[in-house]
């Protein structure tokens, strides 16, 4: 995860604050053998240099084995979120991002939902967050007919909170039901836009709030793609133009 001085700083907007690092990656380890979640944080202070600590969190319920279920973290309300899953149901593992504490937090109703949303119908939930600045939980009918989301009531009970329906561009989907079925996985999300593929190494994006999705032209093959290997950015172009444009001097 990557954190800025706005996601370490609380509302308060206390003096002290001002000595917060600017930027701040937290990096999360896994040894699966021994159920041990390391965290790595490397901070730039406003001192020259970068510092560097180290912590660690060991699962207290051996009953409990989870595994990480989504490997990018969701930043949201000064925290940092990895999804992980167990038998016993959907959790995350939470990272404070100003005094970097651990924490566990057991998505409440989300074993009986996440049963009722899984395979073979749905693909895996995907963590994100919300237009309201909330978590949310986002299942992709891999019929590509429909969204689930998911999301938490301010008491931290989470449910399902509405199904969106999807607008397909038609004359695609068309042409690819004499090519047999076409399944829908979910690659990746970026602030409402949801990145997914289909079993023809096409490229989508769903816009989450309107249901609309969209062909990506010219997309670069997407055999090999998956969660793992996809990092959704965004780039103001225009900005990124002008930032590059050389100043020419009048005479």
């Amino acid at each position: 995860a990557i954190l800025t001085a706005r996601d370490c700083s609380s509302s308060g907007g206390h003096p002290e604050e001002q000595q917060l690092p600017f930027f701040k990656v937290v990096i999360l380890t896994i040894d699966v053998n021994m159920m041990q979640y390391n965290l790595q944080t490397i901070s730039s202070a406003n001192e020259p240099g970068w510092k560097i600590s180290f912590g660690s969190l060991k699962n207290k319920s051996p009953s409990i084995y989870m595994v990480l279920r989504q490997h990018n973290a969701v930043v949201c309300r000064g925290m940092a979120h990895w999804l992980f899953w167990s038998t016993s149901g959907l959790y995350t593992l939470d990272v404070d991002a100003r005094t970097d504490h651990v924490s566990f937090t057991n998505l409440l109703d989300m074993g009986r939902i996440d049963n009722y949303f899984g395979p073979p119908t749905y693909d895996a939930p995907y963590l994100a967050v919300n237009g309201k600045g909330r978590l949310m939980l986002v299942y992709l009918n891999k019929g590509g007919y429909r969204l689930e989301i998911c999301t938490s009531h301010n008491n931290g009970r989470w449910h399902h909170a509405l199904t969106r329906k999807l607008k397909q561009p038609n004359q695609k989907k068309n042409e690819k039901k004499t090519q047999g079925k076409v399944l829908y996985t979910c690659l990746g999300e970026k602030n409402g836009t949801l990145i997914i593929k289909d079993n023809h190494h096409d490229a989508y994006v769903i816009d989450i709030n309107m249901g609309v999705v969209q062909e990506v032209i010219d997309s670069p093959h997407t055999r090999r793609l998956n969660r793992e290997k996809t990092v959704p950015f965004e780039m103001d172009w225009p900005a990124f133009f002008v930032s590059q444009l050389a100043v020419v001097p009048t005479w």
